[in-house]
């Protein structure tokens, strides 16, 4: 399980040092991909696998959902951290999530995200709203429709 929030940069090369309570996960490697929201996410091959399933599934609903699945795999890459717990971050990932040199790792339980620090500003702002509001209503009726449009 992932938790916490680190903030950290890209060095010159485009590596990013790994927070040392992610590294042993990760040790073995692991896939980072671009992911929903316009962040990094850094998975294990048993979460990448099921997400890349699941998308595959979802493909064949239709050509919007195809081009999110290629898009997907596309952006994915297998990455294994070198001695000093650090990855290579492509530049066409750089790009997508809009990550220059600072950004964000958080821990979000069964992978890692990578956010630019100006969109994890945004996000944290967004979420910490929901959560203050303390209204679940909405958000619960979300993840009902999402899960029904999984199905």
């Amino acid at each position: 399980m992932f938790v916490g929030t680190f903030e950290h940069s890209l060095d010159d090369k485009g590596r990013l040092i790994l927070p040392t309570a992610f590294r042993e996960s990760f040790g073995a490697g692991a896939y980072l991909t671009q992911s929903i929201d316009g962040c990094l996410a850094l998975m294990s091959e048993s979460t990448f696998v099921e997400t890349a399933e699941r998308l595959k599934v979802m493909s064949q609903a239709g050509p919007l959902a195809r081009h999110q699945f290629r898009v997907f795999a596309a952006g994915s890459t297998q990455v294994v951290p070198d001695r000093q717990g650090r990855i290579g971050v492509s530049v066409s990932q750089r790009d997508f999530a809009a990550i220059e040199k600072a950004c964000v790792i958080n821990g979000a339980y069964d992978h890692v995200e990578i956010w630019s620090s100006d969109r994890w500003a945004v996000a944290e702002a967004q979420g910490r709203d929901e959560l203050i509001a303390g209204d679940v209503t909405g958000t619960n009726l979300r993840l009902m429709i999402d899960n029904e449009r999984r199905s």
